[in-house]
């Protein structure tokens, strides 16, 4: 009898671990989300705060208090400024704010930049004044915020832009993994605009994911959108396999894709395409009329005749 109870005992335990395993496991996750900002100068200096990863925008909260002499810092965090007062961002605002020097100024302009319902301009230049900062900790908060399901496409694809920036300055480091791995899950992103960003600053530094998709070619569903970025890309990579594909495109209907195209056959002063560069350059579009002129700047001389002059601006 004794042995029975023992054993029941033992059992009813396990079963008691096994229900609340799961619940430990996602107070585990809750802790893994970003902590608080700090200044490389300053390592207390920043304010704790909450990343929603849903798609229902959270209640705006109040901006923290801010004292400071710098009279444009103190407009820029300001986003309640009355019509006919001077504008938050001036065109002098990188003389006047160069960098933030104390937590409060940080944790003000954090707010801006998490504030969901602010100014896609303003929140931008929010990221470039704490990078400016150097404020450590950012790429985890733009990687969370990139993650709301909320945020329009414009802002998300300046988190995409920092976050590319900022793997390019990374070089071996090991911060440089988690910023390859959010990037490479942005190249099948919702947003058009996301996804190119993310192809852009993955090749930039030669990622195998980013090439492997540039190498299915011009026609791959993955480039979708985005072939005139591609194209650029290839020259980047000096991919010239990818000639006659580019060449088809010379005479594409979408503009910029034929832009493109005729640009990097350009750089790579292809001859084959002279008479797809004289076709652009006879073009109405001021644009692609451009193009073809640059173009055939870049081809030898043919029978004595002159390249193209230089649009005079």
């Amino acid at each position: 009898m004794t042995k029975f109870l023992w054993c029941a005992g033992l059992m009813l335990a396990t079963l008691i671990v096994l229900v609340l395993r799961p619940s430990t496991a996602k107070r585990s996750v809750a802790l893994a989300a970003p902590d608080t900002l700090h200044a490389a100068a300053s390592p207390a200096a920043g304010p704790a705060a909450t990343i929603q990863s849903n798609a229902v925008p959270p209640a705006v909260t109040p901006a923290p208090p801010l004292q400071s002499a710098n009279a444009a810092l103190l407009r820029f965090v300001d986003k309640s400024a009355a019509p006919g007062q001077p504008p938050r961002l001036s065109p002098d605002f990188l003389a006047e704010v160069p960098r933030l020097t104390t937590p409060d100024e940080i944790a003000a302009v954090v707010h801006v930049m998490e504030d969901w319902s602010d100014d896609d301009t303003v929140r931008h230049e929010a990221i470039n004044l704490l990078r400016r900062s150097n404020v450590a900790g950012l790429d985890a908060r733009l990687i969370a915020l990139l993650d709301r399901r909320y945020e329009p496409e414009r802002i998300r694809t300046f988190f995409t832009q920092h976050l590319g920036l900022d793997l390019a300055a990374c070089g071996a480091k090991p911060a440089r993994e988690p910023l390859r791995t959010r990037l490479a899950l942005a190249l099948d992103d919702r947003h058009l605009a996301v996804r190119r960003e993310a192809l852009s600053a993955l090749v930039e530094v030669r990622d195998g994911e980013a090439l492997a998709r540039l190498a299915r070619g011009l026609d791959d569903p993955a480039l979708s959108g985005m072939q005139d970025l591609a194209i650029y890309l290839y020259q980047r990579v000096d991919d010239r396999q990818r000639l006659a594909q580019i060449r088809a495109r010379a005479t594409a209907g979408d503009q910029q894709v034929r832009i493109a195209a005729i640009y990097v056959l350009g750089e790579w002063r292809d001859e084959p395409s002279r008479a797809l560069f004289s076709a652009a350059a006879a073009a109405a579009s001021h644009a692609l009329k451009r193009a073809g002129e640059m173009a055939l700047e870049k081809l030898p001389q043919v029978d004595g005749a002159h390249p193209a002059a230089p649009t005079a601006f």
